[in-house]
């Protein structure tokens, strides 16, 4: 939607290493973390909550209660360190109308 609308230009997927989920402060929620009834702990139980196959389907030919659980959500505090972003060498950036290609090195 909000590609259509203008507002994402170039939407990107950013692979996040799997590694992040064992953080010792990371929370799950099985659903959108503002929502009444939503779980958020930092249990590998909670985590296997997360219904992955509704992520099959696209978001807008899901019903209302479903969207909610399309939105569940990976709590990361503070940030994810740059190293545990899989594809960010090959990212591009955009700043406007200004587009860069985000070059990154470093040792894994």
């Amino acid at each position: 939607m909000q590609k259509k609308e203008g507002r994402i230009l170039n939407p990107e997927i950013l692979e996040i290493s799997v590694d992040v989920i064992f953080q010792k402060e990371t929370k799950f929620a099985n659903r959108n973390a503002t929502k009444n009834g939503v779980e958020i702990n930092g249990t590998i139980e909670n985590f296997k909550t997360i219904n992955f196959s509704i992520f099959k389907n696209k978001y807008l030919d899901l019903n209302l209660n479903e969207k909610d659980f399309y939105q569940a959500e990976v709590l990361v505090l503070e940030k994810v360190p740059l190293k545990k972003i899989i594809n960010i060498e090959n990212t591009d950036i955009i700043f406007g109308s200004r587009q860069f290609k985000k070059i990154v090195t470093f040792n894994r």
